[in-house]
């Protein structure tokens, strides 16, 4: 991702907590033949220095032949919207688009014990549940259980390259940026209120 310097972030904390925020990422593992894409929920677990992604996929789904071995990237999509040239105080401008994104890369492995798949879905279940108040309690027969975690193909994804870019107006002048935050929050999409909402979050916590 190309990633100039003003826009880099840094910040692992920062970085994580993105992801595991904007937790529906877009999974691209290099095939055989050619790249392999799917859109799946992951977890981010970090053990010291060491960061790890976990989800699944269909195993139907090509991709789960690819990912044993396979150099994957997982790219975790943030806030971005459309900015307008209107918004800034030199007429000499033209249309950009603001965006926040978080790649995290790996080599994947697939997980084949079946005690570490149950786990796997269960700590998945557990995270989005406790989003939504009192958590499913996952009572199912253990024949449907055993015969649905048999069409899954769950993996895991250490990351060896962690790179993050917020594109959100730091090159221009504060008065540039106040501009632009009142365009956003004036917009009627709701990308542009969203993104927004993301800046001012951002500079309550710098």
């Amino acid at each position: 991702m190309y990633t100039p310097r003003t826009f880099r972030i840094d910040d692992r904390e920062r970085l994580v907590g993105f992801m595991r925020h904007y937790s529906f990422c877009t999974l691209i593992t290099v095939g055989e033949a050619e790249p392999v894409i799917s859109h799946v929920p992951v977890l981010v677990d970090v053990d010291g220095s060491d960061i790890t992604l976990s989800g699944h996929v269909a195993r139907a789904n090509p991709h789960g032949a690819a990912l044993a071995g396979g150099s994957t990237i997982a790219i975790f999509h943030g806030p971005h919207s459309y900015i307008s040239p209107q918004w800034y105080t030199d007429t000499r401008e033209v249309p950009t688009w603001n965006y926040t994104a978080v790649h995290a890369a790996g080599t994947a492995e697939v997980v084949t014990d079946n005690a570490q798949v149950s786990e796997l879905v269960d700590r998945m279940a557990d995270f989005y549940e406790s989003q939504y108040g009192a958590a499913w309690d996952r009572q199912l027969p253990d024949d449907y259980r055993t015969v649905q975690l048999q069409h899954i193909v769950c993996f895991r994804l250490p990351v060896t390259n962690l790179t993050g870019k917020f594109k959100l107006g730091q090159n221009r002048s504060d008065a540039d940026q106040e501009r632009m935050l009142a365009g956003l929050e004036s917009g009627s999409h709701p990308d542009s209120r969203g993104l927004a909402g993301f800046i001012r979050r951002l500079r309550r916590h710098d």
